[in-house]
């Protein structure tokens, strides 16, 4: 169905649809699913409603203007009941995550992918599960959490860490709401525990992750980590999308 630009309009009819038994996908870009916040929360979460949403130009989107920068779907997200998100990074993960979306959701669930293509990948990273993978040395005393593509920056950062004899772990979250129990648990092991992510626009992200891991009884409560954080004005002007990556990660390793 071509509904034009009316994303308010694209999200209560995908309600209906879902609510007479189809799969409805609605494929928008983050800065216009803005427009729809009522709607998602009203005609879909509340009605827990089955409704897939693809996110085009998840995260800075540079070359496409100021008003294009997808830095916001993240908290507005957050903030829904009934809903999942997922962050892939590469193609493998965003077919796996378009998957479970679709066949093994009942709910508002969201995919975000980014402009552009795949960025780097190590040669040794296996994507394991849809929900997320540890990439690194798991017997490093530090560990980076980190979703989407931010996962290759921080990769770097490890290849340039490994050269100067520092251990790291990488926390790749695959699904970012809600969060894997199961990766929380086991990245209380670590003493130092790192957020990789973009702020200020994340930042009820970053509160539902430190809550979290703060709310499991452990030795490591008092180091429910700091944020490595790529900071962004309130709005993120026009220019290379590269720009917003040059925050180097591993100066908070060092």
């Amino acid at each position: 169905f071509d509904v034009g630009i009316a994303e308010q309009h694209a999200v209560t009819f995908a309600g209906g649809l879902s609510a007479k038994g189809m799969v409805p996908v609605f494929a928008v870009y983050s800065t216009f699913l803005q427009r729809a916040y009522d709607q998602l929360l009203h005609d879909v979460a509340m009605q827990k409603l089955h409704v897939v949403i693809g996110i085009d130009r998840a995260g800075i989107v540079g070359d496409d203007g100021e008003t294009h920068q997808g830095v916001f779907d993240v908290s507005m997200l957050n903030s829904f009941p009934n809903t999942t998100i997922y962050s892939p990074c590469y193609f493998e993960g965003l077919k796996k995550a378009l998957n479970q979306a679709v066949y093994h959701t009942d709910s508002l669930v969201a995919v975000r992918y980014p402009r552009g293509g795949e960025l780097y990948r190590p040669k040794d990273y296996t994507e394991v599960s849809v929900d997320f993978d540890f990439y690194g040395d798991l017997s490093s005393d530090t560990l980076i959490v980190t979703y989407g593509r931010l996962f290759s920056n921080c990769c770097k950062a490890l290849e340039i860490l490994k050269e100067k004899g520092k251990k790291i772990c990488i926390l790749k979250l695959n699904r970012i709401k809600p969060l894997p129990l199961d990766a929380v648990k086991a990245s209380m092991k670590f003493k130092n525990i790192l957020y990789y992510i973009v702020l200020p626009h994340a930042l009820q992200f970053l509160y539902t992750i430190k809550t979290i891991y703060l709310s499991i009884p452990s030795g490591n409560q008092k180091k429910a980590g700091q944020p490595a954080r790529i900071d962004l004005p309130s709005f993120y002007a026009h220019g290379s999308s590269a720009l917003g990556r040059r925050t180097p990660v591993s100066r908070y390793c060092s």
